[in-house]
């Protein structure tokens, strides 16, 4: 992750902001926030946007509910 992502969280009031007024690299931006307190700790960024729906019968977060099964699965 670029440090750029980390500048943008820099506030006068805290030692890092969780949010800002930015119109971008959201999802990005997260990633830094959590990787600040995430030390040693590999990181993965699930994008459920668009899930909220069961439009094609697939019911609520498909993706989450494979991983889900993926990760009960492994021994």
């Amino acid at each position: 992750m670029h440090n750029d992502y980390l500048e943008m969280l820099k506030t006068p009031l805290a030692d890092i902001a969780n949010s800002t007024n930015a119109p971008y690299a959201g999802s990005s931006r997260a990633a830094m926030f959590l990787n600040e307190f995430a030390e040693g700790v590999d990181l993965i960024h699930c994008d459920i946007a668009g899930t909220g729906s069961d439009k094609a019968g697939l019911g609520l977060s498909p993706m989450i509910r494979a991983l889900y099964l993926q990760a009960k699965n492994q021994k």
